[in-house]
C-alpha cells in the first residue's frame, strides 16, 4: 500500500509541476501579448505624431507663403504711397512756382490778379 500511496504523491506532485508550468507559460504568454499590444499602440501613437508633424510642417510652409505676399504687398503699397507723396510735392512744388510767377508778372506790370479773366490796375 505504501507504494500505492508513493505513486499517488508523486502524480499528485507532477500534476502540480505540471499545472505550475502551465500557469507560468500562460502569464509569460499574457505578458508576451502586452508587451506585443504596447509595441502596437507605440508605433501607431509614432505613426499619429509623424502624421502631425507632417501637417504642422505643410501648414508652416503655407504660413511662409502668406507672409511673403503680405511682405510684398505692403513694400508694393508702401512703394505707391511715396509715388503719390512725390508726384503730391512736385506738384505744389509747381504751384508755388507758378504762383511766384504770376506774381512777379502782377508786380512788373502793376496788375493785381483778383480772378482769372479780371484785371485791376494799381
Amino acid at each position: 500500500m505504501q507504494m500505492q500511496q508513493m505513486a499517488a504523491l508523486q502524480q499528485q506532485r507532477d500534476f502540480e509541476a505540471q499545472q505550475r508550468m502551465q500557469a507560468e507559460q500562460q502569464r509569460m504568454a499574457q505578458e508576451q501579448l502586452l508587451r506585443d499590444q504596447y509595441a502596437r499602440q507605440a508605433q501607431g501613437r509614432l505613426a499619429e505624431l509623424e502624421r502631425e508633424i507632417l501637417n504642422m510642417r505643410g501648414q508652416y510652409d503655407k504660413d511662409q507663403l502668406l507672409l511673403e505676399q503680405y511682405d510684398r504687398r505692403v513694400k508694393a503699397l508702401e512703394t505707391e504711397m511715396q509715388q503719390m507723396n512725390d508726384n503730391f510735392a512736385q506738384q505744389s512744388e509747381a504751384k508755388d512756382d507758378m504762383l511766384k510767377s504770376l506774381q512777379g508778372i502782377s508786380d512788373l506790370n502793376g496788375v493785381l490778379i483778383f480772378r482769372p479773366g479780371y484785371y485791376v490796375e494799381e
